[in-house]
């Protein structure tokens, strides 16, 4: 660049050796805003002074000598066009160096075998550890756990939340479908909904594309359980109970369950400490009930 091009490798030596005799900071300028920044340490920072939008800034290009004279040249006239195009290259190389920081991130979680962050897998990880853990059962928490890893983070867990559209989500459900799990299905889709709203909340995307699939899938056929109806059918079964011969538990446990209306699994795991033998009163703690967590906490027990 004419009339830039003051320095040569002598004079810039010189520069350094100074400093460092004199123990003072010493600079010298290459012209067009290209200056050496001369330390007593012995080292020399490369420094560009440009303006931009009537204000002064300074951008660094390097050490001397690993940034020889030349490659100090090349990089200041690159900065001096990006200037003149109306960039800041200084903000250019933040964002450069955040892009990279962002891409060796990336890296060290697929090295470790983690999902990539704002990832579906990453958000729906997320949301069940904080939010869903601790409104159901560990039961129920592990079933969701179970379907989201099975049916869905093989297909779109490594996709950023917010580019996920509801085509690919409903291309995801077909094959829960496609092997006759309706039920799933919709269980899968009511938990992708859940992970996008949780996602909305937290700012990794904007908007739940599981609510335009709501009459996507196949209905899921009603099924009644077998129950007996007929006050001789029911008579007959209390016979058969009463003639049971086998283990002593089972026994009991088949006498107690038309007196107590549990559940089989409450039936099963039955505390002394829940009865009350003088009082002829069996109590089943609210922790014991079939709902959410919180609802557990508050409910009475069920005398």
């Amino acid at each position: 660049m004419a009339g830039s091009e003051l320095l040569s490798d002598k004079a810039i030596r010189a520069a350094i050796k100074d400093a460092e005799t004199s123990g003072k900071a010493r600079k010298v300028s290459d012209g067009a805003g290209l200056v050496l920044d001369a330390r007593p340490t012995g080292v020399g920072w490369w420094r560009l002074r440009y303006w931009l939008t009537g204000k002064e800034r300074m951008l660094s290009l390097g050490t001397y000598p690993d940034t020889s004279l030349s490659q100090a040249r090349a990089r200041r006239d690159e900065a001096r066009r990006q200037v003149a195009a109306g960039t800041d290259p200084s903000e250019l190389r933040k964002a450069d160096k955040a892009a990279q920081a962002q891409v060796a991130k990336a890296e060290a979680l697929e090295e470790a075998g983690l999902p990539p962050e704002g990832s579906f897998e990453a958000v729906a990880r997320d949301w069940l550890a904080t939010v869903h853990a601790g409104k159901v059962s560990e039961g129920h928490h592990t079933r969701t756990r179970l379907r989201l890893e099975q049916d869905v983070f093989p297909w779109i867990g490594r996709r950023p939340l917010a580019e996920v559209d509801a085509p690919e989500l409903l291309a995801v459900l077909r094959r829960v479908e496609a092997r006759g799990a309706i039920e799933t299905a919709h269980r899968v889709k009511d938990a992708c909904g859940q992970v996008f709203r949780y996602g909305i909340a937290t700012g990794a995307c904007a908007r739940n594309p599981a609510a335009d699939l709501r009459d996507a899938l196949r209905p899921v056929q009603a099924r009644h359980h077998a129950a007996l109806t007929e006050p001789a059918e029911v008579a007959k079964l209390m016979r058969a109970a009463a003639d049971y011969a086998g283990q002593a538990v089972t026994r009991a446990a088949l006498l107690l369950s038309p007196l107590l209306l549990l559940r089989p699994g409450e039936l099963r795991h039955i505390e002394w400490a829940w009865i009350d033998l003088d009082a002829g009163m069996l109590t089943v703690p609210g922790a014991r009930f079939k709902r959410t967590n919180p609802d557990k906490a508050e409910r009475p027990p069920h005398p």
